[in-house]
């Protein structure tokens, strides 16, 4: 994938949040918003499944957007398992949600935690009424991708290189696309 490392990040999009389906947490698992002390897990949880480290102060609690209800972690026990945030698109925060900085620890792979979690981040958008959401991601991020196509986000194409990125995505994931 070096050769994507200067393309931009494909971008995502869910027109609505109807038909949300419910929120259902393994048997074993809990899901919780942001607590003070969460900053070093989260750090921890975010490097060891995305691959690099952002200081949760600088990068988080700095923004306009912080807010903890919007920074929902799933634990197994006193161990953080999976995490995603109910962000805002810098463009328009009032109306256009972003999902953000989202990652399962692959210990737990299949349990669909990366899902629940994501999921939860789109009901907290939906009582905040926004009327959209956006993420990007990497072309690499199969499993990533794969569960942002169940949960009904759609490919926007913003880039030259996104239209055969995407196909090639569709077909890794074996899944025919329009």
């Amino acid at each position: 994938m070096a050769e994507n490392n200067q393309l931009p990040q494909l971008l995502m999009r869910r027109k609505d949040l109807s038909n949300l389906p419910p929120i259902n947490i393994p048997d074993g698992f809990t899901l919780r918003t942001y607590q003070e002390g969460d900053d070093i897990p989260w750090e921890n949880l975010t490097e060891s499944t995305l691959g690099f480290r952002m200081n949760f102060a600088e990068g988080m609690k700095a923004s306009p957007f912080f807010k903890a209800e919007r920074i929902f972690f799933i634990e197994k026990g006193d161990r953080l398992a999976a995490t995603a945030t109910a962000w805002c698109d810098n463009d328009n925060p009032e109306t256009v949600g972003y999902v953000h900085m989202v990652g399962a620890d692959p210990e737990f792979k299949g349990r669909g935690l990366g899902y629940q979690v994501s999921l939860a981040t789109l009901h907290r958008m939906k009582e905040e009424n926004k009327q959209s959401v956006l993420l990007h991601t990497d072309d690499f991020r199969l499993p990533a991708l794969a569960i942002y196509l169940r949960l009904g986000f759609e490919p926007e194409i913003t880039h030259e290189s996104h239209e055969a990125r995407w196909e090639k995505v569709f077909k890794e994931l074996g899944i025919s696309h329009g």
